[in-house]
Parts: C-alpha cells; sequence; structure tokens
C-alpha cells in the first residue's frame, strides 16, 4: 500500500546524493516529530511480586527482542501452521461452527 510513496521517497534520496545536497552516508529522516518517549527505566529498583498459590515465585522479565521473521515463525508454531504439525482432530469449535452451519 505505500510502495509508491516509498519509491518516491527513495527516488527523492538518490538525487539530492546526485546533487550533493546530502552525503552519500546521509539519508533522509521523517519531518514528523518524535512523540512520546519513555523514560528509561531505573535498573536498581525493588520489584514487589505476589506469590503463587502454589508459593512458587516468577520474577517479571524483560521481553525478547524478535526479529519479524522469527515473530513469525513463532505465531505460525503456536497457531500449528508448520508443515511437521499433525494434529489428529479438528479443534472443537471448529467443528461446533461446522455442524451449525450444515444444520442451515
Amino acid at each position: 500500500m505505500t510502495e509508491a510513496t516509498r519509491r518516491l521517497a527513495r527516488a527523492a534520496d538518490i538525487e539530492l546524493k546526485r546533487r550533493g545536497v546530502l552525503s552519500r552516508d546521509e539519508h533522509l529522516r521523517s519531518a514528523e516529530p518524535e512523540g512520546f518517549v519513555y523514560p528509561e527505566r531505573e535498573q536498581n529498583r525493588e520489584v514487589w511480586v505476589q506469590p503463587r498459590l502454589d508459593g512458587s515465585i516468577e520474577l517479571p522479565r524483560e521481553p525478547e527482542m524478535l526479529s519479524p521473521a522469527e515473530r513469525e515463525e513463532r505465531a505460525q508454531e503456536i497457531l500449528g501452521l508448520t508443515p511437521d504439525y499433525d494434529q489428529p482432530e479438528l479443534p472443537l469449535q471448529v467443528s461446533q461452527i461446522a455442524d451449525y452451519n450444515s444444520k442451515r
């Protein structure tokens, strides 16, 4: 959907470099304002954690950063959409929807 706009921006970047307005390693930057930036967290702060019902405690952890490809792969694994996933029967919701639609 944004391909034409991106192509135009790349062409403008190339033209500005050709004319010498931008150096070779400089890139066009967005004119949009920075927006809200969350303040940095303090590293040495106390964290209160409520124990689970079984008495165990799990400390909060930072979310791991994934590339878009890793995020897509993980989502496919969770949804069971990988080629090596073998599901013996349809999920209950799918069966119920099929039954409902067959009666109409």
